[in-house]
């Protein structure tokens, strides 16, 4: 089911499978969201929990039980309850059951709520312990924007801008050993905040800041200054992507609490970086802001 919701300057539609946010448009009917051609990627803005990324051979070991956890996690394809629902609100749940538990031994709830404040979209997520142990976790978001917005752009004459000095460059994704080498490094920054897109940084897949500075960065054209910008001041690190070697006409900002398995890392879920920790019966509560440019 998909759900729509309308201020005075946007609209936004989700839908209940995944929580996925599907559409965002101005008044002037522009479409900020990816519009799912299975072509390049079926999807717009996946939920990525409990993992971001891959685990090592999709396996890991919780408190000394092998689990296999498929890529990005299991709610990215599940069916959320809605627990709220106004003109510009929404609140989806999705619960453990006993699916969840076969792969995932922890007692959850997940809730993302949906708000449009004018033409900003703001994205909560609440994840709660339900269980009576301690319990890990990592979540990710992942909203993919279309790049470029007007038909007289290409790809390359848009860019993203930090709102913070990046000193560190990206870690490269081993696309041959399916993991994140912390040790190789690029920066294409260079002392700048703004790294022009160009199709060929993603052939070796996402481009990870893994010690990111920054809260905020902005995706837009050179040419018209349109664009999208997000906040992220809730996560760890940051990751941009594009499908390898397509040429595809979107590009995902992807902010993270925990990612893909690293070279450095065993197949202990607590060695996974950026994961995160819930005592029983706490919660965390992350923010994550679209505004259209």
């Amino acid at each position: 089911m998909v759900i729509e919701l309308k201020s005075n300057s946007a609209i936004a539609h989700i839908d209940t499978k995944g929580a996925e946010l599907v559409s965002l448009q101005d008044v002037f009917g522009v479409e900020y969201m990816w519009q799912k051609d299975a072509k390049y990627w079926n999807r717009s803005s996946p939920v990525l929990f409990p993992v971001v990324g891959n685990l090592r051979n999709n396996k890991t070991i919780i408190e000394g039980k092998e689990y296999e956890i498929p890529k990005h996690g299991f709610c990215r394809d599940a069916e959320f309850k809605v627990m709220f629902q106004s003109e510009t609100k929404v609140i989806l749940n999705y619960s453990y059951n006993e699916e969840t538990l076969a792969v995932y031994p922890y007692k959850f709830s997940l809730s993302l709520t949906y708000s449009l404040d004018g033409g900003q979209l703001e994205i909560g997520y609440t994840v709660l312990n339900l269980g009576e142990t301690d319990m890990d976790y990592c979540l990710g978001a992942h909203p993919a924007f279309n790049v470029p917005l007007t038909e007289n752009e290409t790809f390359e004459d848009y860019c993203l801008e930090f709102n913070k000095e990046e000193p560190v460059g990206y870690a490269v994704y081993d696309c041959e050993k399916l993991e994140i080498n912390p040790a190789h490094r690029v920066d294409l920054l260079k002392g700048n905040k703004k790294i022009m897109l160009k199709n060929n940084y993603f052939d070796d897949d996402a481009i990870i800041f893994d010690e990111v500075q920054s809260d905020s960065v902005k995706l837009y054209s050179i040419k018209s200054g349109r664009g999208v910008e997000v906040h992220f001041k809730d996560f760890e690190a940051i990751a941009f992507w594009t499908p390898t070697k397509l040429n595809a006409p979107f590009l995902c900002i992807e902010p993270w609490n925990g990612m893909a398995v690293r070279s450095d890392e065993d197949n202990q879920y607590t060695s996974k970086k950026g994961i995160q920790h819930l005592k029983v019966n706490e919660q965390h509560n992350f923010k994550l802001t679209i505004i259209p440019m």
